[in-house]
């Protein structure tokens, strides 16, 4: 969220038009910036040096790669101006406004200085490792894990309040799955330089989108984060078969993607996918579809190109039926509504001036399931702009990111209290990480204010305790007011970044946000500072 973002994260970032987009066609185009490192047999014969490098390096027998990045911070937000989290439920027993309002005494029971003191001081570490071995020359097994800080904790399941959760856990009660988590692991051959496979977890990137893919969420287990776009989203377990004609740039692909939601996984509710990409005119087009059993049936389209010098790109999915309604008919397919999804959008690179300016629009027609209902019906619009240098001066770069949602409903506690797919609570919580860091600011019960900040994973836990509850409680009003506090209407975000050198950065900016267009803005401050760290 703090980070500026160069020309060549924005270049690797994009969802692209097919998963080579990601992974890369080229495998330089993986690892060629990693910094991998290369631990080959040196015991091989002038003829296999030859042969080695008529296919170059990447490609060597019995080559392992091992690469990486690490990155540690220390991050903060001081609130600045505070909206009310609800008009109708923010008031503490005693009558107090937890949003910085006057008490029936006159005196402010929030003030800045109040705020300043509960600053929320966040410190991370963050560490990626991948592995590319490659025994010969038609097979390749990659495997990327992630080990970071905070910590999540595997015993929040029992907490259903956000005013009563602690965000760092006890160590001493930490599992291997807290601390360690596994982001791809995939192995990749090939039959007659013909047909390609992919069998494990990866991200499947099959939409043109950077700030909004409805296209790859068909696959995917998360969506893009706008605040974060260049990250990877997390992929699912699946067979993808690719097919190339031969002396085109045109390909097929095929997925089989086994239901991963449970311990009881059937055979029906394997999920079944194509997609075909074409080459026109120096456009790319693509369309498949999405099947899987007693799930809603989704149509895909997506096309990219240039316009003079501007990158042009778009999606649309016509989906028959929401998860909801297959949730609670599943046997019938009559009854079901056709759900339409449009994303339209443009880059613009200035190479001199190292700006890049990316505005989308997208429209999502799913008024029905939670996560759109509540966080992208409607029409949204998302625009960055980034400037790689100001003032000819490399050392110090800036960000500007906006936000716009016209649609979604207001959460309730009846919808909190309600039990959702774990897609939903995935998908909430990344909204909330997305636009707050997942810090929250209320009053606690000695009337001082109180500033909590959580990982996805905790934010996940409560939300599901709340669900799996099915009780209409404080709790849950508690929840859908930090929801509706800030899942926002408006959101915009500058940064400016000093690096003086490769190992220390001071990124600060003000975030100004607002909860619904007839309310005040919320804005805060935020200062993240980074040592050490990069890529190995």
């Amino acid at each position: 969220m703090f980070d500026s973002i160069s020309e060549e994260d924005i270049s690797a970032a994009g969802q692209g038009t097919s998963d080579d987009a990601l992974f890369g066609g080229s495998d330089d185009d993986l690892f060629g910036d990693d910094g991998i490192v290369d631990y080959s047999s040196s015991s091989k014969s002038s003829s296999d040096n030859a042969l080695d490098t008529a296919h170059g390096a990447l490609f060597q027998n019995g080559s392992i790669k091992i690469g990486g990045r690490f990155s540690t911070s220390l991050s903060s937000s001081t609130t600045i101006v505070q909206a009310p989290l609800d008009s109708d439920s923010s008031e503490d027993s005693d009558g107090d406004s937890g949003s910085g309002s006057e008490s029936e005494s006159g005196e402010e029971s929030n003030t800045f200085l109040d705020r300043l003191k509960n600053t929320a001081l966040t410190p991370t570490a963050d560490a990626t490792f991948t592995i590319d071995a490659r025994p010969n020359q038609i097979l390749r097994m990659y495997s990327k894990f992630q080990v970071s800080y905070p910590f999540k904790s595997s015993n929040v399941s029992t907490t259903t309040s956000l005013s009563d959760f602690s965000s760092y856990s006890d160590v001493s009660n930490l599992n291997a799955s807290d601390v360690f988590s596994v982001k791809e692991l995939f192995t990749d051959f090939s039959l007659y330089d013909r047909a390609f496979f992919r069998f494990g977890l990866h991200t499947v990137s099959w939409g043109t989108g950077f700030l909004y893919s409805p296209v790859s969420d068909m696959i995917n287990t998360s969506s893009i984060d706008i605040m974060n776009y260049t990250e990877t989203v997390s992929g699912s377990f699946n067979l993808r078969t690719q097919v190339i004609f031969p002396g085109t740039q045109n390909a097929l692909y095929f997925y089989v993607i086994p239901d991963n939601s449970g311990s009881s996984v059937k055979l029906i509710d394997t999920a079944l996918a194509a997609k075909g990409e074409f080459v026109l005119g120096g456009w790319e087009f693509g369309a498949g579809a999405f099947y899987k059993y007693q799930s809603p049936l989704k149509f895909m389209l997506t096309a990219s190109g240039s316009i003079k010098k501007f990158s042009v790109f778009g999606e649309a999915v016509y989906q028959y039926g929401s998860e909801t309604q297959w949730s609670d008919n599943p046997e019938n397919w009559d009854g079901k509504s056709s759900i339409f999804q449009f994303t339209a959008g443009t880059m613009y690179m200035w190479k001199d001036p190292g700006i890049t300016a990316i505005a989308q629009y997208y429209y999502d027609g799913n008024g029905d399931d939670f996560s759109h209902k509540y966080v992208t019906q409607g029409h949204n619009l998302a625009a960055v702009v980034n400037f790689g240098k100001i003032g000819g001066n490399s050392k110090w770069t800036a960000s500007v990111i906006g936000i716009m949602n016209l649609g979604k409903e207001k959460i309730t506690a009846e919808a909190i209290s309600s039990s959702v797919s774990d897609a939903d609570y995935e998908n909430m919580a990344d909204q909330i990480i997305a636009r707050t860091g997942g810090t929250y600011t209320t009053i606690g019960d000695d009337g001082q204010p109180k500033t909590v900040t959580y990982t996805k994973e905790e934010l996940v836990e409560i939300l599901k305790a709340n669900g799996e509850s099915g009780v209409v409680d404080s709790s849950s009003q508690e929840i859908a007011n930090y929801m509706n506090y800030v899942l926002n209407s408006l959101t915009l975000y500058t940064a400016v970044t000093y690096s003086p050198n490769d190992y220390v950065s001071v990124t600060a900016g003000p975030y100004l946000t607002f909860n619904d267009w007839g309310d005040p803005p919320s804005v805060y401050f935020q200062l993240k500072v980074s040592l050490g760290g990069g890529k190995f």
